[in-house]
């Protein structure tokens, strides 16, 4: 059934299942609640939105907070809704590939914000413990707790010694205040779409991010809230797998087929075509035609979040840079290498090429350099390169 969500219940039904809002679009115009069990499957949830959106969905994409939700892992082992942390009332995003489209929807009113925090915030200490925290106590005491340092505040630390304070499995100690603090400063102020500590010299510790907004003591709403600034913020990025529509009339969420990495993409509802780069109306031809879009820039971008890799070539394995430019001067698009051997198939122009030497695969059994086929270093693309 459809429905706009509803204050968040901080209590498991008796039936063991949670509400799984799924937003359809950035207006809150189209949504969908589904009542599921946290071990049940992101499969499950996938099939229960084609069962209610109906045969013409092709294809679904979910993303909770700023993490696409993938259906299995890379062992194969089917993904359940409780590794991605969904709770009762969880909001999570869904970008549907339509067969033969739809009609322009029409303009609805954007749904209301979270509630705000209080001034005096305490954590349950059980809650926080069984997530992976402890308690920060002062060496020798068991009653006064430690400072935290305030990494974004306007002070050097917190001397709060009366108020529970927790440790995270990075080190840092925090109350529920500045954790709060530091969260929104994360979120809201800085961008972000990954959760962490906010001492840069802990990098890429991997949090638990049920346990920081346990610590915040953040409410229903207030999680809600900060998944969904998670989401906006991550689908702004170049390399988000999920954008909005750019049609103020439409605003749903949109995706590229599997493997596509193309810049003009239709949006399989109201049939207008977006650029991925700049994330407006697609205006031309060979490029979108936005004045300030820098195809170049957003490119090499996506280039640069490759990485190196070993290829099982045929004759032999090598390391080479995963995420290439297609060499077919007509063409503008990225491919990514998968697991098979070094002959690519342009996700776009469907060129068959070598993913080492960037040659065309046009001889019996490679490229034309055969067995003495090297890989090339890592290339970013020009403007002449671009497609005219």
């Amino acid at each position: 059934f459809s429905q706009k969500p509803s204050k968040p219940s901080l209590i498991m039904a008796a039936d063991g299942k949670i509400n799984i809002f799924v937003q359809l679009d950035m207006n809150g115009n189209k949504s969908h609640c589904f009542r599921l069990k946290p071990d049940d499957t992101v499969t499950a949830l996938i099939e229960a939105i084609k069962r209610e959106e109906g045969p013409q969905v092709d294809d679904v994409t979910l993303i909770r907070a700023a993490k696409p939700m993938r259906t299995k892992n890379n062992n194969g082992t089917a993904m359940k809704l409780s590794d991605y942390n969904c709770y009762d009332n969880v909001n999570i995003f869904a970008s549907l590939r339509l067969i033969g489209g739809a009609q322009d929807p029409n303009v609805a009113p954007a749904a209301a914000g979270g509630d705000g925090g209080s001034n005096m915030r305490k954590f349950n200490t059980e809650k926080v413990v069984k997530l992976g925290g402890s308690l920060a106590f002062k060496q020798g005491s068991t009653t006064a707790y430690k400072d935290c340092p305030l990494y974004v505040g306007g002070t050097d630390s917190c001397g709060e010694s009366s108020i529970p304070k927790a440790k995270l499995p990075c080190g840092c100690v925090f109350c529920a205040d500045c954790m709060c603090t530091t969260l929104d400063m994360i979120v809201k102020i800085g961008g972000g779409i990954k959760l962490h500590c906010g001492d840069s010299a802990h990098g890429d510790h991997i949090l638990n991010e049920m346990l920081l907004y346990e610590i915040a003591a953040l409410t229903g709403l207030e999680k809600q809230e900060k998944d969904i600034i998670l989401s906006k913020n991550y689908m702004k990025r170049i390399d988000a797998e999920m954008h909005v529509c750019f049609n103020d009339k439409c605003k749903r969420f949109i995706h590229r087929p599997k493997g596509n990495l193309a810049a003009k993409v239709e949006c399989t509802v109201c049939h207008k075509f977006n650029c991925w780069y700049c994330q407006r109306e697609w205006k031309g031809d060979k490029s979108c035609n936005n004045e300030d879009c820098n195809m170049v820039a957003k490119i090499n971008q996506v280039i640069e979040l490759g990485q190196m890799k070993t290829i099982n070539a045929t004759h032999g394995a090598k390391q080479c840079w995963d995420t290439r430019f297609c060499p077919v001067k007509t063409c503008s698009a990225v491919n990514a290498h998968g697991t098979r051997c070094q002959k690519v198939t342009c996700q776009v122009c469907n060129t068959l090429y070598c993913h080492l030497c960037l040659g065309l695969w046009d001889k019996p059994g490679g490229c034309k350099y055969g067995g003495n086929c090297e890989p090339k270093p890592k290339k970013l693309v020009t403007a002449a390169e671009l497609p005219l």
